[in-house]
């Protein structure tokens, strides 16, 4: 049987960043001990093997009191989101004006109240888990949050998009977020937009 570790060392010849990032998202959410593993291989069996380099370089953004994306799309979606230099905080807790909790947002920008939610169907795919969703956000928009809600494709079919037009500051996050996602986003504009 492979180890974690060797698994991931392996795979970091074959895979694309994202792809290579979204394995170590995965082996950490299971096992944030993992981390060790990984390094361990690393060290091991890395020298000289073909994606060593881009394994110890992949590794330098985990740390003590990193939080690790829960899901691939999560994880594809922090790559796009960091490369924006707008860095988000992630799995936030979003509070009402009373301070009661009203929901957990994938990544938000508190300063303007701004949530983003990565919807797969595996945690939003039902019935039941559509219609929490909804009530959730009503709720979160009488607080003064808005929540902007992505899919698998459009996270996957806008990323050439977002990378290259999404250098933003907070107090326009609403608007080009609005521009850079697409059609299918319909944002309630948080401020005035600036520019």
């Amino acid at each position: 049987m492979t180890r974690i570790g060797r698994t991931v060392l392996d795979l970091a010849s074959l895979l694309s960043d994202k792809w290579l990032r979204a394995t170590i998202d995965s082996a950490l959410h299971l096992r944030h001990s993992n981390l060790k593993w990984i390094q361990h291989a690393l060290a091991t069996h890395g020298k000289g093997r073909d994606g060593a380099v881009r394994l110890r370089e992949a590794l330098t953004r985990y740390g003590p009191g990193t939080k690790i994306p829960e899901s691939v799309l999560e994880s594809f979606g922090a790559g796009l989101l960091e490369a924006t230099g707008n860095l988000p905080q992630r799995q936030w807790n979003m509070l009402g004006d009373d301070g009661l909790f009203l929901g957990r947002a994938d990544f938000a920008w508190p300063e303007v109240c701004l949530g983003l939610e990565l919807d797969s169907w595996q945690f939003h795919g039902t019935p039941a888990a559509f219609e929490n969703d909804r009530a959730r956000d009503v709720a979160l928009a009488e607080a003064g949050w808005q929540v902007l809600r992505f899919t698998w494709k459009r996270v996957m079919s806008f990323q050439t998009k977002v990378i290259a037009g999404c250098v933003i500051d907070p107090s326009d996050l609403t608007r080009v977020v609005s521009r850079v996602w697409g059609d299918g986003c319909q944002p309630l504009i948080v401020g005035e937009p600036s520019g």
